[in-house]
């Protein structure tokens, strides 16, 4: 996701963040967005689906944009992933502004 952020000249985010009790995967704090990265693997089964979504949840509660995004999104879409952060990231910075 780093890489595809470098080739697509979208600003860097931070990588492992804590925000409460949750680790979120990509974190642009002044924009408000937090990128998730999910693979089949780690977050296959009825625990993981339920946990993510309440994450998520929490998440939203707290103000931020959430966006998850697959493995395969990656590997077979990464100009569609890149343009849909893109354009999280242009949402967030005209909100911070008005603010």
């Amino acid at each position: 996701f780093l890489l595809l952020c470098r080739r697509h000249r979208l600003s860097e985010p931070k990588v492992n963040v804590r925000i409460g009790k949750h680790l979120v995967d990509f974190f642009w704090r002044e924009r408000g967005l937090v990128v998730e990265t999910d693979s089949y693997l780690y977050h296959r089964g009825r625990v993981a689906f339920q946990d993510d979504r309440a994450r998520d949840l929490d998440l939203r509660a707290r103000g931020f944009d959430v966006l998850r995004i697959s493995e395969k999104q990656l590997e077979e879409d990464p100009e569609r992933v890149a343009d849909v952060v893109g354009r999280a990231l242009r949402v967030g910075a005209d909100a911070a502004e008005s603010r």
